[in-house]
């Protein structure tokens, strides 16, 4: 026997039917795309945000380590000398103003090292230049246009002494000179001391 056909509604049915499950499918596979493409962006955006996390980290070690570095220098640089070859009275005239300096005194500090400075063997760069730095640290402005002028003489009479002129670079700082401060630090760089990485930082 035949077997019969099915009706033209049957078919239209069963055609609409399959067409449905052909978009549920379709809308199926599309929501599984979507939803790996939008796992794929999430996990990318969190890879990129703790590479800019690394990143930022590191950034802020070198800075934290370059403010250690500079205060550091700022600290080493900004010592006070000793003095050899002179006589005891001006060795104990800039020891006292040495342990001045350690407890803040600058004002008193400058008063030994002034004292040191007029005696015969006292006239020296290493008591001229710590007269500049405890004017520089007294931090106030007629202390600043001091040290310029004791960081002015010892660079007169000795030229090749490098602090003289880190500590008047730092004063033209102070008053805001901050093309003549560039200046004296550059001339201190062409010195070619070990202390040039340093001074470098400074810049």
């Amino acid at each position: 026997e035949r077997i019969p056909r099915p009706q033209a509604g049957l078919q239209d049915k069963l055609h609409q039917q399959l067409e449905r499950e052909r978009e549920a499918a379709r809308i199926r596979q599309e929501k599984v795309i979507e939803s790996e493409n939008r796992r794929r962006k999430e996990n990318e955006e969190e890879k990129q945000k703790e590479k800019e996390k690394t990143v930022n980290e590191d950034y802020h070690r070198l800075v934290e380590k370059k403010i250690d570095m500079d205060a550091e220098w700022q600290v080493r640089s900004n010592k006070p000398h000793k003095v050899r070859d002179c006589s005891a009275e001006v060795v104990q005239l800039v020891d006292l103003g040495i342990v001045a300096m350690q407890k803040k005194d600058h004002q008193l500090a400058l008063q030994y090292f002034k004292q040191a400075l007029v005696k015969p063997t006292g006239y020296c760069k290493e008591v001229l230049d710590n007269c500049a730095i405890a004017c520089l640290l007294a931090c106030k402005s007629t202390d600043d246009y001091n040290c310029l002028q004791y960081a002015s003489k010892l660079i007169a009479e000795h030229p090749t002494f490098v602090f003289g002129y880190l500590h008047r670079a730092r004063a033209h700082r102070c008053r805001q000179q901050y093309e003549e401060a560039q200046m004296d630090l550059q001339t201190a760089l062409e010195l070619g001391t070990p202390y040039s990485p340093d001074i470098c930082r400074e810049i």
